[in-house]
């Protein structure tokens, strides 16, 4: 194998472990900057299962169904 081949091979080498790790450090900064705040503010600001106090306890009303029976069969397509 020629020197060139060698070198070229071993440069590609690093070049995949040295990616891997870039790629492991990015992901990990984009992950502590944008989606743990989002979550925290998400998380805080909002209350999806009622579950805080003041929000009413209890069944909450369904709203009545429009149209034919068979028309809400092919909207759920």
């Amino acid at each position: 194998m020629s020197l060139l081949r060698r070198a070229w091979e071993g440069w590609k080498r690093f070049g995949r472990r040295l990616g891997d790790i870039q790629a492991r450090v990015l992901l990990t900064v984009f992950y502590f900057t944008i989606v743990a705040p989002f979550a925290l503010v998400v998380r805080l600001a909002t209350d999806p299962l009622a579950v805080r106090r003041g929000t009413p306890k209890g069944w909450r009303p369904r709203p009545e169904p429009t149209g034919t029976p068979l028309e809400r069969a092919r909207r759920q397509a």
